[in-house]
């Protein structure tokens, strides 16, 4: 499966991908993407508290939390793909700045120096299987730094959260995992 990110930010620095297979058809599963809140994620209401970023929004389904943020949705291919892109320079406390990019075009364009470019996608295959259905759901981070001083300060931040960040994926595909599951058996 081709990722999202292709379309979105080809060239990078730095990436992970995270996957799970979810008993559930593409549309729950997308259904579930768009429902999940922090508050259905253990381990990343405890990071973001260490961060000092506190619980706010927690009820807040994660997407809006993350276009509350500045992020932009790029991709919006029901229930294929979606894909969000901001350009930040995370590595200042409480997540720096971040300013919004208005589309695939802009993130082309941007080269403000002191940023990183911040891409996150999700991609959604049918493994078909029993009668409702499986889906692997694919999480994809990418980044790119505008500048090299702004690489560095990455390459920095990068090193000391990347283990978080792994924690913090796989805590949300979990819980789209359950909601998604959980709505697929009762119905």
């Amino acid at each position: 499966m081709d990722s999202p990110l292709d379309r979105v930010l080809p060239q990078f620095a730095h990436s992970e991908v995270h996957a799970v297979d979810v008993s559930a058809s593409p549309e729950r599963v997308w259904a579930a993407l768009h429902e999940v809140t922090v508050a259905e994620m253990p381990v990343t209401r405890v990071l973001t508290l260490l961060r000092g970023l506190g619980s706010r929004g927690a009820q807040r389904p994660i997407l809006q939390a993350f276009t509350a943020r500045g992020f932009t949705v790029v991709i919006d291919e029901e229930p294929r793909a979606l894909a969000v892109v901001a350009a930040g320079q995370p590595w200042h406390p409480r997540g720096g700045a971040t300013v919004a990019v208005a589309d695939v075009e802009a993130v082309t364009a941007f080269a403000q120096p002191g940023y990183v470019l911040m891409a996150l996608s999700f991609g959604l295959e049918s493994l078909g299987g029993h009668a409702a259905g499986r889906t692997r759901l694919t999480t994809e981070t990418r980044v790119h730094p505008t500048d090299p001083a702004a690489a560095r300060k990455f390459r920095r931040y990068w090193w000391a959260i990347r283990a978080g960040s792994g924690l913090i994926r796989h805590d949300l595909l979990r819980a789209v995992r359950r909601r998604a599951e959980q709505a697929a058996t009762t119905t």
